[in-house]
């Protein structure tokens, strides 16, 4: 029962950032990758700073 809840609980959360996650996801990708573009210097200390 655990296992299922567990599993069930997952699923949820899944779906849910599917149904969020998508337009910010896209913005942030578009905006790093713009970022990356005109400044590839950011993105190596965004990756050094990681």
């Amino acid at each position: 029962m655990n296992c299922h809840r567990r599993q069930h609980q997952n699923h949820d959360g899944q779906i849910r950032l599917g149904i969020d996650a998508p337009a910010e996801l896209a913005v942030d990708r578009s905006e790093i990758r713009a970022a990356k573009l005109a400044n590839p210097r950011t993105g190596s200390d965004r990756h050094a700073a990681v």
